[in-house]
């Protein structure tokens, strides 16, 4: 199986979590269950990545709509600096 690059560079905390499985188990025979284990944690990751893309779209999207719903100047700017606010921290996770 070709693992794609995004999930061979998938971190938690500060280890890619397919490098570290796979140098924990560095110069022995992978049993059938040890394979299949490592397809699961693949399969996964890539489910992982595919539900925060569509968390990051329907936060953009949600935070773009309630922008449209707001005409005051005021109101505008409040709501343009907590978009902003929460576009920041979804970045820093």
């Amino acid at each position: 199986m070709d693992t794609p690059v995004e999930v061979g560079k998938y971190e938690i905390g500060e280890y890619q979590v397919c490098e570290k499985w796979l140098k924990d188990r560095q110069g022995k025979e992978l049993s059938r269950a040890e394979l299949q284990q490592d397809h699961a944690i693949l399969v996964d990751i890539a489910e992982t990545l595919r539900i925060m893309k569509v968390i990051d779209r329907v936060l953009i999207f949600n935070s773009l709509n309630v922008l449209l719903l707001y005409s005051s100047k005021v109101e505008y700017y409040v709501l343009c600096y907590l978009t902003y606010s929460i576009f920041l921290f979804h970045i820093s996770i």
